[in-house]
């Protein structure tokens, strides 16, 4: 293949690279954030269409790193992202710095958003991005009577409820005072 993008080389294929390290090798060298180097696309006539694409993050002060995208139909209309997954350098140093994983879905109003965090020491936020803690969980409701928490044994009864005024409930999904124990 002379003068191709595409190179062969003992059992492997590089796309861009002229020496592939793997069995498919694609390598780009884009600077545009919005250039997918890799992306995989499901096109049925007549059903809902699926797109999953490979891209790098870069911005400004928030570090660098790579995202796994999915996109649907949304029935015979435009493609849109139904969710991903990006981990991203945040520290300052090339080899010390350290990573966060965060996961974006979706929701029904159309827009998509950060939903789980997994920074560089492990620590988990749900409906957060800033954790401080092991596990950070934090309701999007003021209103004191949705679940910031909720702990549901095999069956999906209420073993522990933790509301957002802090009340807790023990054996009841009911919390009407700072704690009941039914």
């Amino acid at each position: 293949l002379t003068n191709s993008p595409i190179a062969i080389s003992s059992g492997r294929v590089g796309i861009g690279p002229t020496g592939p390290l793997s069995k498919l090798h694609v390598y780009d060298t884009s600077s545009g954030i919005g250039d997918a180097p890799l992306m995989m696309n499901v096109d049925v006539a007549g059903a809902n269409n699926a797109v999953i694409r490979l891209q790098k993050r870069s911005l400004e002060n928030q570090g660098y790193g790579g995202r796994l995208e999915v996109y649907g139909q949304m029935g015979s209309g435009n493609i849109v992202e139904y969710g991903r997954l990006e981990v991203v350098k945040t520290g300052a140093g090339q080899v010390e710095a350290g990573s966060h994983m965060a996961f974006y879905t979706r929701n029904t109003t159309g827009s998509t958003a950060e939903r789980v965090r997994i920074n560089s020491d492990g620590n988990v936020g749900i409906g957060t991005s800033t954790v401080g803690s092991r596990l950070v969980i934090q309701g999007s409701t003021s209103d004191g009577t949705a679940n910031a928490l909720q702990i549901n044994n095999s069956g999906g009864t209420g073993l522990v409820t933790v509301i957002n005024n802090g009340n807790v409930g023990i054996g009841t999904t009911t919390v009407g005072s700072r704690v009941v124990i039914q």
